[in-house]
């Protein structure tokens, strides 16, 4: 099983989405490029769709929380995760 798949992670993971999704307007197309070049260009490294589409959710996720000014500690420290060049779980 994955670790992103633990109850914790993806419990936290959910909540955040469910959050920014219901008070947030739906994506803009600056963050669906976002999701976009993140699935890309993870598929062109690592040619794992699963892994590039966990980077391109994560990413979306981020951009639309950052967009509409959200704070959640959930996303703040799954970009922190990035930002150190590892991958969250």
């Amino acid at each position: 099983m994955c670790a992103r798949d633990s109850f914790e992670f993806d419990g936290a993971w959910c909540a955040s989405y469910e959050k920014v999704s219901s008070s947030c307007p739906p994506e803009c197309a600056l963050v669906k490029e976002i999701r976009e070049i993140a699935f890309k260009k993870v598929y062109q490294v690592t040619e794992n769709a699963d892994l590039a589409g966990y980077v391109s959710d994560d990413m979306g996720l981020i951009a639309q929380a950052c967009d509409s000014k959200v704070e959640i500690d959930f996303i703040d420290n799954l970009w922190k995760t990035y930002v150190r060049r590892a991958f969250p779980t």
